[in-house]
């Protein structure tokens, strides 16, 4: 996923100079980097146009290595930290290339416990509380992860429960004392319901049905929506000579 804005790509431009003046040099760098940050905005509103209100951690999610004197090149890739999160290029990849998406921490945390069939991903269903995104809550993905026992999202996940306990789990059993809420998986295509997580709110001597929290599904092939490369070298071509010439002028100056 990253992208190279090289000075070899505009030789007719950079063979006008006499790149021996350092002046001409530097002015040439930060034509570079100027240029990654034009593509770097455009790719950003280029979010806004191909996904349903992006966060502001996806729209901020770009980086740039800028270029030098000694490596005339400008590289821009999403950052590779995410803390708790999933990584920006997980999930922007598919939408550049196609393909499925990788799974993500909750994900893994709720195989790695036996709730999540193994090979399968979740979507929010019509119970799950979104954000302003659109995205699941995370404090109610935070909730179930809790219910279920994978305390936050840590190494171990309790992978070692007993079988006993985990068949509880799966069936809504062990219902906490003092709680009017709780959560069961289904797991098998032989249930009624469809394969997920529920939520059950309870009230002394009654029960209300069952509200689907997610549903588990194989995962689907994303279609490639983000034009990535073609905004990057669309902006690269309109603008490095505009910034060139900028930054040859500030030089002479």
């Amino acid at each position: 996923m990253e992208l190279s804005i090289n000075a070899v790509g505009f030789e007719a431009v950079l063979a006008k100079l006499n790149m021996r003046q350092k002046k001409n040099k530097a002015a040439a760098v930060q034509a570079l980097n100027a240029t990654g940050y034009d593509v770097i905005d455009a790719l950003k509103e280029e979010m806004r146009f191909a996904f349903d209100r992006p966060t502001q951690y996806t729209l901020n999610s770009l980086r740039l290595q800028k270029a030098t004197v000694g490596n005339m090149r400008a590289k821009i890739a999403p950052a590779e930290w995410a803390g708790k999160g999933t990584k920006a290029k997980d999930y922007l990849g598919p939408e550049i290339f196609g393909g499925p998406r990788k799974q993500k921490r909750s994900e893994r945390a709720l195989q790695a416990m036996g709730v999540l069939p193994r090979g399968m991903f979740y979507v929010p269903g019509s119970g799950a509380t979104l954000d302003a995104y659109g995205n699941q809550s995370l404090g109610e993905i935070r909730q179930i992860l809790s219910w279920f026992g994978a305390a936050g999202m840590r190494r171990g996940y309790n992978a070692n429960m007993t079988d006993k306990k985990r068949s509880q789990l799966m069936h809504g059993a062990g219902r906490r004392k003092g709680y009017g809420i709780a959560y069961f998986a289904i797991k098998s295509k032989k249930s009624n319901l469809r394969m997920g997580i529920y939520r059950q709110r309870r009230t002394p001597g009654f029960a209300l049905p069952p509200q689907p929290i997610m549903i588990f599904v194989k995962g689907s092939k994303y279609q490639k929506r983000y034009r990535w490369h073609w905004v990057a070298r669309r902006v690269a071509n309109q603008m490095f000579e505009r910034n060139l010439r900028a930054a040859l002028v500030n030089a002479k100056r």
